[in-house]
């Protein structure tokens, strides 16, 4: 996961647009049921007086990756809004 995000900088054929949005949006899905798997075990070590565990990656992950899930949706509005007028 964190080389499918690190990855990310090197994405820069325009062409490509849908097939990165797509994917940026299934390591969004990851990451949101990695939270949430966290939370569950983060439950379970309290349940069992356990010290919680931390995994700051996904934030990390997360923060990350928004930057470019912004850019690529905001070059698809500019495409699908300019497109004709080329």
């Amino acid at each position: 996961m964190k080389k499918q995000v690190h990855d990310y900088k090197d994405n820069n054929n325009a062409k490509k647009v849908d097939s990165y949005r797509s994917n940026i949006l299934e390591i969004e899905e990851k990451l949101a049921n990695m939270s949430a798997e966290m939370k569950h075990i983060n439950e379970q070590e309290k349940d069992l007086d356990m010290e919680q565990g931390e995994y700051p990656i996904i934030g990390d992950l997360k923060l990350q990756i928004k930057p470019y899930k912004l850019l690529w949706d905001l070059y698809a509005q500019y495409k699908d809004k300019f497109e004709d007028a080329w």
